[in-house]
């Protein structure tokens, strides 16, 4: 019976160590993907522009019409919502979760000044 206590205590040791190291990887790689998006961010002038920078397709050419970029922001949302992204490789992780974030936070400012 103590052999099997000490050997869950060592395997619950293993376990946190592995999420500690996950979390410090996670945290690199969040740091990198945010600057990245940053530079999105600051040259986007609209919604569609963004979607476009994040290789999402905008039908309407330039100007497309609203329905249209509502509809390439749905389609955003959906490749980019965390719970789709890959649970083995977590830079994607990362990835689609800054993307989500920066998607979500862009239309509220987009909407704020009347240019989504």
């Amino acid at each position: 019976m103590e052999r099997r206590q000490k050997q869950r205590v060592e395997e619950m040791r293993e376990t946190q160590k592995k999420d500690e190291e996950n979390l410090n990887i996670k945290e690199r790689f969040r740091v990198e993907v945010r600057k990245e998006l940053y530079r999105l961010e600051v040259t986007c002038i609209n919604m569609a522009s963004l979607l476009r920078g994040l290789g999402i397709h905008v039908e309407g050419g330039f100007q497309p019409l609203p329905n249209q970029v509502h509809a390439a922001y749905k389609r955003a949302l959906l490749k980019f919502h965390p719970d789709r992204a890959s649970k083995t490789d977590i830079r994607r992780q990362v990835e689609a979760e800054e993307k989500f974030k920066l998607i979500s936070r862009m239309k509220e400012k987009f909407l704020s000044t009347s240019c989504y």
